[in-house]
């Protein structure tokens, strides 16, 4: 399992916790995350779901309906390789999860031009920046039956395969429906902490295989 180290320049360092939850990639491009111990040479997939939206905007905070919740910072990169960590930049990472009540915003599939704006919210792109980082805002899952607590990502990137998979969330309760800890490779679940301001925070990495692998 990851061992989060964040490191960040003496800018960042001053910013409290309700300054980094409204991150911009620009705070992004300051930040240096490391992590330890990834067990996946390559992001296993997991199934895509029932309520894929293609075409999100490309957003940091995804919650753009400022729904109710505890907040959620995540970040990481997407690399080449676990073992060297080749960055790959402009990689595109699809995101979308349920609200708080396990609701998904629309509770549909499709393309964002068959909703209207107002209809789509925790959803979202984020791009990766030259150091092969992203991070995103929005609030912790809810329980959508009989699922566990989870995050839904696609990552792409030219000249490699694209990853259509989930993330959980390590220790939950809602674990045990599926044996997640028994089941899930580590490298798909993030190791959330909490800070004083009730920002929930974790770090979640990805690795893409080039598109002429085997």
């Amino acid at each position: 399992m990851q061992r989060l180290q964040f490191i960040k320049h003496s800018s960042l360092l001053l910013m409290g916790a309700s300054t980094l939850f409204s991150c911009k990639q620009s705070d992004i491009n300051e930040t240096i995350i490391t992590t330890e111990d990834n067990s996946c040479d390559s992001t296993p997939s997991d199934a895509l779901g029932p309520y894929y939206i293609g075409d999100t905007d490309q957003i940091n905070d995804i919650n753009t309906a400022q729904m109710s919740g505890i907040k959620m910072l995540v970040t990481g990169g997407v690399y080449v390789d676990s073992t060297i960590k080749q960055k790959i930049e402009n990689a595109k990472i699809e995101i979308w999860h349920a609200d708080h009540q396990g609701t998904y915003h629309p509770q549909a599939r499709g393309d964002t031009s068959d909703f209207e704006p107002e209809q789509i919210n925790l959803r979202g792109t984020v791009v990766t920046n030259k150091n092969g980082l992203y991070a995103f805002n929005s609030i912790r899952p809810g329980l959508y039956n009989p699922r566990p607590r989870h995050i839904h990502f696609i990552i792409s990137a030219p000249g490699y395969k694209r990853v259509v998979t989930q993330t959980y969330f390590k220790n939950d309760d809602s674990n045990s429906s599926e044996r997640i800890e028994d089941n899930i490779d580590n490298c798909l679940i993030i190791d959330f902490s909490i800070d004083s301001d009730d920002l929930l925070t974790g770090n979640i990495d990805f690795f893409l295989q080039p598109e002429d692998a085997n």
